[in-house]
C-alpha cells in the first residue's frame, strides 16, 4: 500500500521596519518544498547572509546592510535582529 504524501513549501520573509529607504512591509528571501510522508514531521533550516538576505541597493548602486532592526518571518512566527555597525580599525 502507498504511503499519502503532502508537499510541504516553507517561505521566510525580511521586514526593515527602521529602512532609510521604503522597502516592502514583507520581502521574501527563501523557501523550500519538500515531499513529506502524511504522518512525519519534518525541520527545515536555512543560513541567513546578511549582505545578501537583509542588504539592498542604494541610489548609487552599492549593495550594503543599515544597521538597525529586522524581523525574520517564518509561518506565523517571529525572529529579531539587531545589524550593528563594526568598529573601525
Amino acid at each position: 500500500m502507498k504511503m499519502p504524501y503532502d508537499m510541504e513549501t516553507v517561505h521566510w520573509f525580511i521586514r526593515d521596519p527602521t529602512c532609510s529607504i521604503s522597502r516592502r512591509v514583507r520581502e521574501l528571501r527563501y523557501f523550500e518544498k519538500q515531499l513529506i510522508p502524511a504522518d512525519e514531521s519534518r525541520t527545515f533550516t536555512f543560513e541567513i547572509d546578511p549582505l545578501r538576505d537583509l542588504g539592498f541597493v542604494d541610489r548609487d548602486g552599492r549593495h550594503f546592510v543599515e544597521p538597525g532592526q529586522y524581523r525574520i518571518i517564518v509561518g506565523n512566527k517571529q525572529v529579531g535582529l539587531i545589524i550593528r555597525l563594526a568598529p573601525s580599525l
